[in-house]
């Protein structure tokens, strides 16, 4: 499945042509995981049940890291193509979290994302 081209800063891409640049296969899939972990539940607004509760449930809230793995590989799963996701917290430090994400596709890639 092809997806729009998103550049570091997570803007529009064009191409030679300058048309809309588009990602296939295991790139397009990393960027629509990487794009889903970022959202916000009831942020879209043709599906205000996609997206990880950041707003209800993890900022300004107390929670676990469980938790928040737990709502992050839920997020990587919904993707299309993903069967299975694993998320690890590596720091939590003032107030910023980073980690990683592994995701299997159907075809058994393996992609690893940091966030």
């Amino acid at each position: 499945m092809d997806t729009m081209k998103l550049s570091t800063t997570w803007d529009l891409m064009l191409d030679a042509g300058l048309n809309i640049a588009k990602e296939t296969e295991q790139a397009a899939l990393a960027q629509d995981v990487a794009s889903a972990i970022m959202v916000f539940q009831g942020e879209l607004y043709y599906d205000i049940e996609q997206g990880v509760p950041y707003q209800t449930q993890i900022l300004g809230q107390e929670f676990s890291g469980a938790f928040i793995k737990s709502a992050i590989e839920a997020a990587a799963l919904s993707v299309p193509g993903v069967i299975s996701a694993v998320a690890e917290i590596t720091s939590f430090d003032n107030r910023t979290m980073a980690g990683t994400v592994k995701v299997i596709d159907t075809v058994a890639n393996e992609i690893n994302l940091h966030f």
